[in-house]
């Protein structure tokens, strides 16, 4: 799948729980630009919606996410 960047949500920094690194993700909000989805040696590719596997989000991507609604 080919993607489009159209803005900037976010970031969350610091340790993550429960691991020994600390971290600095940048969050972007984007469009499908085109191609398919497939699957990688990382795991399976599926859309998903955010209401169905709220309680299985991460860390605080939660925070950014709900900046969306």
């Amino acid at each position: 799948m080919n993607s489009e960047i159209t803005g900037f949500l976010g970031t969350l920094s610091g340790k993550r729980p429960g691991i020994w690194i600390h971290a600095v993700d940048i969050v972007y909000e984007g469009r499908v630009a085109g191609g398919a989805l497939s699957d990688s040696g990382e795991g399976w590719v599926r859309w998903v919606n955010l209401a169905e596997v709220r309680e299985q989000v991460a860390f605080d991507y939660l925070k950014i996410l709900d900046k969306l609604s």
